[in-house]
């Protein structure tokens, strides 16, 4: 079972099928609408090599993420942990191969970094150790784990899953290595940049011209959860296929047929963010989410040891996704029992919602959103 709408992603198919696919494709939608799963899916259907999707073996394919990688990988880790079947194997290997298409050959600038070759020297080991992976019996539990050990270990090192990079997106470096990649020749090439949105302004403008009139047998699959943020320029040269979010009865019904979930979540968020962390972990997060929630109504001390803890638990765990939507829960729960002037509450969920923003399009750091967010939360209550 898919989690894509099926309408949309049957679309993208039948033109592909049909020769009438763009070769630039903008993938738009929420966050955990399948539009990542769908341009890596039809990478590999267009290259034909459907059968290798199972487990995202290419060698064609060229991935910039502008995600949280911690959280995903986290979760597979510890769902092949309690099930080492064959489609939590896969599951697991797939998560890592995402994590290790950031470091196609291609993007690297050998000896022009220590650092940087040294962590491509790693993905290699990881690429290594996947391959024993995939080859182990699944019934040898004891096997499979240590294999899956010993990938962690690589994987959870210093700057690993951000390739030793900043908070920024698309660079120029990148596009210059993107381009001799493309035009590089040696059949189909698919290039997948996520939220171009956030790529540096020189970085869109030297990726422009590419993405016009891509070189033959080359691709650009772009993936944004904030398509109103792209260039028009960028977007005047991209085909745009919208995914829309997923229904709570098709999500469940996914998380059963995919995971075998017993217990139904209200988004994908909850549901990876449970497997990727320990119980106490998810409790704390709760429990921070409970005492931000008083201080924006100025209920609760704006205690810097509490918030210093908050911040550095969600850099540490990657549950700033959950921890925002855990907030704006308890909003709506206030807004329905009439807790609370609605003026008030809607206010400071339009504080929430462009913290999000400020994080996702622009850049701004945790620590400095949320206070920013606190303390313009404090006027609302001053005024109100």
């Amino acid at each position: 079972m898919r989690l894509a709408d099926a309408a949309v992603r049957d679309g993208i198919f039948d033109s592909c099928d049909k020769g009438m696919l763009s070769r630039s494709v903008l993938f738009a939608g929420p966050r955990m609408s399948g539009r990542l799963t769908t341009a890596l899916e039809l990478a590999f259907h267009m290259d034909g090599r459907d059968g290798d999707y199972a487990m995202l073996e290419s060698d064609n394919i060229v991935f910039i993420p502008q995600r949280n990688l911690l959280v995903p990988v986290m979760s597979a880790y510890n769902l092949l942990k309690e099930n080492t079947s064959m489609g939590m194997r896969n599951h697991f290997v797939r998560e890592i191969r995402k994590v290790l298409l950031q470091y196609h050959p291609a993007l690297q600038d050998s000896g022009t970094d220590q650092k940087k070759d040294r962590l491509f020297d790693r993905a290699a080991s990881v690429q290594e150790q996947l391959f024993d992976l995939a080859a182990a019996d699944c019934d040898d539990r004891k096997t499979l784990l240590s294999i899956c050990d010993g990938i962690m270990e690589d994987v959870l090192s210093k700057d690993f899953l951000s390739k030793g990079r900043k908070k920024g997106g698309l660079v120029v470096d990148d596009v210059r290595l993107i381009r001799n990649y493309l035009y590089g020749g040696g059949g189909r090439r698919f290039v997948m940049i996520e939220n171009i949105e956030q790529a540096q302004d020189a970085a869109k403008n030297a990726l422009l011209k590419i993405l016009e009139e891509p070189p033959e047998g080359g691709y650009f699959f772009l993936v944004s959860d904030n398509p109103q943020r792209i260039l028009p320029t960028i977007l005047s040269r991209v085909v745009k296929f919208t995914f829309p979010a997923p229904s709570a009865g098709d999500l469940n019904c996914f998380l059963k047929s995919v995971f075998h979930s017993r217990k139904e979540y209200g988004d994908l968020d909850e549901f990876f963010f449970r497997h990727a962390v320990e119980e106490k972990e998810r409790e704390m997060l709760e429990e921070y989410a409970v005492q931000f929630h008083k201080m924006l109504f100025g209920e609760g001390r704006r205690d810097p040891d509490t918030l210093n803890g908050l911040f550095s638990f969600l850099e540490k765990s990657g549950g700033m996704q959950y921890f925002r939507k855990l907030v704006v829960n308890l909003l709506k729960k206030d807004l329905e029992s009439s807790a609370r002037p609605a003026h008030e509450i809607c206010r400071i969920m339009g504080l929430m919602n462009g913290a999000a923003e400020d994080m996702d399009v622009f850049n701004q750091g945790l620590r400095n959103a949320y206070d920013l967010v606190l303390r313009e939360a404090s006027f609302v209550n001053e005024n109100t």
